[in-house]
């Protein structure tokens, strides 16, 4: 996919102990964007690691308060934001799910429409 300034997106990943799941939703949306966020809430299977081998960005949430998907998808927007701010659009995924290739490039012409 071909990117303009007007459609660049990036994608947030939130996850914990996902295995193999991980992989694959990290390879689908490493496969569309390079912008890709990984929030992971203290997993202990080597997901981060497998994360940043793969090329995503890693955010690490603190066992200090309680772990929730909303704090990891808050925590991995915030790194987005500060790592890719040219990203006009934000695609927010869990990491047992895999992007489909086709949805962000109709997602956002849609959303340039309206």
């Amino acid at each position: 996919m071909i990117e303009t300034e007007s459609d660049c997106f990036g994608v947030v990943l939130i996850g914990r102990n996902e295995g193999e799941r991980l992989r694959l939703s990290l390879e689908s949306a490493l496969k569309l964007t390079d912008r890709v966020v990984y929030a992971d809430s203290a997993s202990t299977d080597g997901s981060v690691e497998l994360a940043r081998s793969l090329g995503a960005t890693v955010v690490e949430l603190a066992r200090s308060r309680p772990l929730n998907a909303a704090r990891g998808r808050n925590a991995g927007f915030e790194a987005l934001r500060t790592h890719f701010p040219e990203c006009r659009y934000v695609l927010f995924l869990d990491g047992d799910c895999r992007l489909v290739e086709s949805f962000p490039a109709k997602a956002i012409a849609f959303l340039n429409l309206h």
